[in-house]
C-alpha cells in the first residue's frame, strides 16, 4: 500500500513539473513574440522616419539649388547694372567735356564777338570824328565807286548813281587800301571816299580814300619808267599800314542840284 502511495505521489510530481515546464515554455514563446513585433514596429518607424528624413532632405536641395539659381540670376542683374552705371558715367563724362568744349567755343565766340565790336565802335567813332572835323573845316565828303581816275581829275558816282567831277592837287592825300598811293593807281569800279572842299570851277578833293579789296602789289613813287605820261616806280614799298576805318555814309554835296558839280 505504501509502495503504491508513493509511486502515486511520484507520477502525480512528475506530471506537475512537466505541466509547469509546459507552460514556461508557452510563457517564454509569446514573450518572444511580443518583443520581435516591438522590434518590427520599431524598425518601420525607423524607416518611415529616414524617409521622411530624406523627402525633406531632398526638398531641401530642391530649395538650395533654386535659392543658388536665384543668386546666380541676382549677379547677373548686379553686372549688368553695373555695366549700365558705368556706360551712363562713361557718357555723362563724354556730355560733361562736350559742354566745356561747347562753352570754350561760346566764350571765345563771344570774345571775338565783343572785339569786332569795340572796334566797329571805335571805327565809326573815329569816323564820326574825322567827319565832324572835315565839316568844321567847311569839308564835305562823298562816298561812291569811281567812274574816271586820270591826270588830275576824278570822278565818282554816288550811291543815289549821281556823279560828282573832283578836282587832284598835289595836296591831295591819295590813300589805296591803306597805302599811300596816287591817282593814277585808282581803277575805275574802286570803293572810293572823297574829303573835298567846294571852291573854283570844280570842288578839290582833300583826301581820297580807295579799297580795292586787293593785297597791294607795288608802291607809287618816282623812278625811271613812265606809263601814260605818269612816272611810277618799280621799287618795293614798305609793308602797307592797316587798312582805313569802313567809310561812313557819304555827305551830300551842298550844290544845288545833282550831277557834276556846278560852281
Amino acid at each position: 500500500m505504501r509502495t503504491r502511495a508513493w509511486f502515486a505521489l511520484s507520477c502525480a510530481g512528475v506530471i506537475a513539473l512537466a505541466a509547469s515546464g509546459c507552460a514556461g515554455r508557452r510563457g517564454a514563446s509569446a514573450s518572444a513574440g511580443g518583443e520581435v513585433q516591438t522590434s518590427q514596429e520599431r524598425s518601420a518607424q525607423a524607416l518611415d522616419k529616414a524617409a521622411d528624413a530624406q523627402k525633406e532632405a531632398a526638398e531641401q536641395a530642391e530649395r538650395a539649388a533654386e535659392a543658388r539659381q536665384e543668386v546666380q540670376q541676382r549677379q547677373a542683374e548686379l553686372q549688368e547694372a553695373q555695366q549700365r552705371l558705368t556706360e551712363a558715367q562713361q557718357k555723362a563724362e563724354q556730355e560733361h567735356q562736350k559742354a566745356q568744349q561747347l562753352q570754350l567755343q561760346a566764350n571765345q565766340q563771344t570774345q571775338a564777338a565783343t572785339k569786332t565790336a569795340t572796334q566797329a565802335q571805335q571805327d565809326a567813332t573815329a569816323a564820326l570824328e574825322q567827319r565832324g572835323t572835315a565839316m568844321q573845316q567847311g569839308q564835305q565828303q562823298l562816298q561812291g565807286s569811281v567812274s574816271e581816275a586820270s591826270g588830275n581829275n576824278l570822278v565818282v558816282r554816288s550811291e543815289t548813281g549821281e556823279e560828282m567831277r573832283f578836282r587832284v592837287t598835289p595836296q591831295t592825300q591819295v590813300q589805296i587800301d591803306g597805302r599811300q598811293g596816287s591817282v593814277a593807281e585808282i581803277r575805275p569800279g574802286a570803293d572810293a571816299r572823297v574829303a573835298y572842299q567846294v571852291g573854283g570851277i570844280e570842288p578839290e578833293a582833300l583826301r581820297v580814300d580807295v579799297l580795292t579789296g586787293a593785297p597791294p602789289t607795288g608802291g607809287a613813287g618816282q623812278g625811271s619808267g613812265s606809263t601814260g605820261g605818269t612816272g611810277t616806280s618799280g621799287t618795293t614799298t614798305p609793308p602797307p599800314e592797316s587798312p582805313p576805318p569802313s567809310m561812313p555814309p557819304s555827305t551830300p554835296p551842298e550844290s544845288g542840284g545833282s550831277g557834276t558839280y556846278r560852281p
